[in-house]
């Protein structure tokens, strides 16, 4: 079992989900149980946010003010949609009869860094199915006070 971790973007991403999907193969050629396999890919959130806010803060121009906070869950939603198009179709279900489990994304570095932001806006917005997150525990606490499951805010958005 594997995680993968420090994924920024989703090109990388999918090289990662690629190299799970070969390894599988790999041992299933070689008569393993595919079944005791687990991955997570850990997609990195926040951290994208505050490399892109300090460049829209340099445009400084309103339009470019007003996307703060917001490439950190769209990079996460095409995240989301990739491993959606990954998992699937023929080679997939191939492995998935040999008792494969999908890698699953990990949203991890989701506490906010901005403190303008929603504390629980990591969790709200990425909260989708096969996923995982490894919220900080400032997150976790905060999202037990009034974090609230508004449903997938991620499949096709």
């Amino acid at each position: 079992s594997v995680n993968v971790t420090l994924i920024f973007s989703v090109e990388p991403y999918r090289d990662v989900m690629t190299a799970y999907m070969e390894g599988l193969e790999r041992a299933a050629a070689n008569g393993q149980n595919l079944g005791g396999i687990a991955s997570v890919a850990s997609f990195f959130v926040s951290r994208v946010d505050s490399e892109i806010d300090k460049r829209l803060d340099k445009i400084g121009t309103d339009e470019a003010l007003a996307l703060r906070g917001k490439a950190g869950i769209a990079n996460s939603r095409l995240a989301y949609a990739a491993f959606e198009e990954t998992f699937q179709g023929t080679r997939w279900a191939q492995l998935t009869a040999q008792g494969a489990k999908a890698q699953r994304p990990l949203w991890a570095s989701t506490g906010v860094k901005n403190p303008d932001y929603s504390d629980t806006m990591y969790v709200t917005e990425l909260t989708v199915a096969d996923t995982v997150n490894t919220m900080p525990e400032k997150t976790l606490l905060s999202f037990a006070d009034h974090g609230e499951v508004e449903g997938d805010k991620v499949t096709g958005t």
